[in-house]
């Protein structure tokens, strides 16, 4: 919690703790206070981020792969967390280099479900970047569904495509086709 806000919900959680069984071992001393600040800084984040974008005359294919992200699922609070590939066809203008993880930081920082996440991505680069077409592929490890429910393991992928039906067909063929890593 920030400094001179109330410490309500660390005493909450305090007391849940200790009604649950959680007391009288001295590395759960600070639990509570730890726990409260992660969970605030995952706080839903009011602004979105801003893109700095670069004119380009180029409308060749942008793909970063390989982005590490983590999240909350909103129904459980647990973590998942995985890669991003993301593919963009431009229009006139890409982001600097900071940005596409940027933003992918900014939606993944809150609590959220993985098909909204993808679904977000592609929106905001979409709009922001004036795109032909944009394609977001999520891979995700859900310890929801392996810690608790089925306890299974396994990788979850979603896709969220958008923009013209010409553009994500030529950037979902590219990403079928595994672009090389040379």
């Amino acid at each position: 919690m920030t400094k001179g806000s109330s410490n309500r919900p660390e005493q909450l959680l305090l007391e849940y703790l200790k009604q649950i069984g959680f007391s009288g071992d001295e590395e759960l001393s600070k639990t509570h206070t730890r726990v409260t600040e992660f969970l605030a800084s995952y706080a839903p984040k009011r602004t979105s981020p801003a893109l700095s974008l670069v004119p380009t005359h180029s409308s060749d294919p942008i793909i970063v792969r390989e982005l590490k992200y983590y999240s909350l699922c909103a129904h459980h609070l647990l973590p998942f967390f995985g890669e991003a590939t993301i593919a963009i066809l431009p229009n006139g203008a890409i982001a600097g280099l900071g940005g596409i993880p940027k933003a992918v930081r900014h939606f993944a920082e809150q609590p959220q479900i993985q098909e909204r996440l993808s679904s977000q991505i592609a929106e905001f680069l979409l709009e922001q970047l004036n795109a032909n077409a944009v394609v977001v592929k999520l891979s995700a490890t859900q310890l929801c569904m392996e810690m608790r429910g089925s306890r299974a393991s396994g990788e979850i992928l979603t896709i969220a495509s958008r923009g013209s039906q010409q553009g994500i067909s030529r950037l979902e063929t590219l990403l079928s086709k595994g672009v090389s890593q040379e």
